[in-house]
């Protein structure tokens, strides 16, 4: 895991209904800490489920419970570039994706959205929902502008990112 100043877990389920990912990116998401070895297992089952034939995703899927160690060293053998543009993309909108989701339950969320910001490295995709940066153009500067212009961010990427929406 590395150091952040915000982590959380995020679900497999979650996952599933927000983005389609590969075993390299779910390799990322779990060495970044984003995602604990129980909603990669529960991952792989649901890509098994849908019939991707992938070897590493297939020994994932069969693990029993007390076997759950071993998805650090299944994962380990995924040759993957986890700082990439892409990885890093899809990673920033599930990790704002389930922020957005669990919202209330956060205090100073808008507080939350700016440590991200930080730990992925200042994106510039961020900035019109960033609290300290000056709003776009002709948009609402008010904490509702905010929240408007991060939903409209998460809409676009759920289309870019989820192959089979609202199945």
């Amino acid at each position: 895991m590395t150091s952040r100043q915000i982590s959380y877990s995020i679900p497999a389920d979650f996952i599933w209904s927000h983005a389609s990912l590969t075993l390299a990116e779910m390799a990322c998401g779990f060495r970044e800490g984003w995602v604990d070895r129980d909603a990669v297992i529960s991952w792989a089952v649901l890509q098994s489920r849908q019939g991707v034939n992938d070897p590493k995703i297939e020994e994932l899927a069969g693990l029993l419970a007390d076997e759950k160690s071993r998805v650090d060293s299944i994962l380990a053998r995924v040759k993957v570039e986890c700082t990439s543009p892409e990885n890093q993309a899809k990673w920033l909108y599930l990790v704002l994706a389930w922020l957005y989701e669990n919202r209330a339950a956060i205090p100073s969320v808008l507080d939350v959205i700016e440590m991200i910001y930080s730990d992925f490295d200042y994106p510039s995709v961020m900035e019109p929902f960033v609290p300290y940066m000056p709003p776009p153009p002709n948009s609402e500067p008010s904490e509702s502008g905010l929240i408007s212009r991060w939903r409209s961010y998460l809409e676009d990427c759920r289309r870019k990112y989820l192959k089979n929406a609202d199945e």
